[in-house]
């Protein structure tokens, strides 16, 4: 089988002509984005002084909740601790749901509606290198269900342990370039970042919003419904 080619142990014939047809298009690395970790936690207080920090648990999908505490400039050695505007940030440690029959992974990111903080070592940063593609489109990418399935089952061979979701896992994400589809993404992400921040909309919204995004991704990757319906089987929101 081709490198481009995602490997077929343990999975059907459905889900191996699927894999191959997602692995055909463009993948999410350094052509479009750069992805690195924030800073250890090395002179973290609870004192409100100095920048807000945040690890991984505090970034959700669509949403931020919470910090770690705050830690002041003199211990800010790198530029990987700042927040470019526009960059996606994602837990670094990749959930396993181990739900039988449905484990799966889950994929968490989100775009700040503002950077007045830092993010520490568990927190990954993706910026975009290529302006022919949306920071939005990619964060309703990343969240997707069809791309939590692919990253399960042909990237990382539905494993268990610890997962990082560093450049090895996201270089090898499948990206489509369709426009259309791109925009009317883009547009639900947005909504949905502004309702997920607000907390106080209600959740049959955000759910519908989260169908149209998914459906989206799925017209995208020009998926049949056979194929939508091997998707939406065995990976729950």
């Amino acid at each position: 089988m081709a490198d481009n080619q995602p490997n077929s142990v343990h999975k059907n014939s459905e889900e191996i002509d699927l894999g191959i047809h997602l692995a055909s298009f463009e993948r999410l690395d350094e052509n479009f984005v750069t992805n690195r970790r924030g800073i250890n936690k090395k002179g973290i207080s609870t004192k409100h002084i100095g920048q807000r920090a945040l690890n991984g648990k505090h970034i959700q999908r669509f949403y931020i909740s919470g910090e770690e505490g705050f830690m002041e400039k003199k211990y800010i050695k790198t530029n990987n601790a700042y927040v470019k505007k526009y960059s996606i940030l994602a837990q670094n440690i990749v959930a396993h749901v181990g739900k039988h029959p449905l484990d799966h992974l889950k994929i968490t990111a989100t775009i700040p509606l503002d950077q007045d903080f830092i993010i520490l070592e568990k927190v990954n940063q993706l910026t975009l290198t290529n302006k022919k593609i949306s920071p939005y489109f990619i964060l309703g990418l990343l969240n997707s269900k069809l791309i939590n399935w692919y990253v399960y089952r042909f990237i990382v061979s539905k494993a268990i342990r610890t997962i990082g979701f560093d450049r090895p896992i996201t270089s090898k994400i499948p990206v489509p370039m369709s426009a259309k589809e791109q925009s009317d993404i883009e547009k639900n992400v947005k909504i949905l970042l502004q309702k997920c921040n607000s907390f106080v909309e209600k959740e049959t919204d955000i759910t519908n919003i989260k169908l149209k995004i998914n459906d989206g991704i799925y017209a995208a990757f020009k998926l049949n419904k056979n194929q939508i319906e091997l998707i939406e089987s065995v990976t729950p929101e």
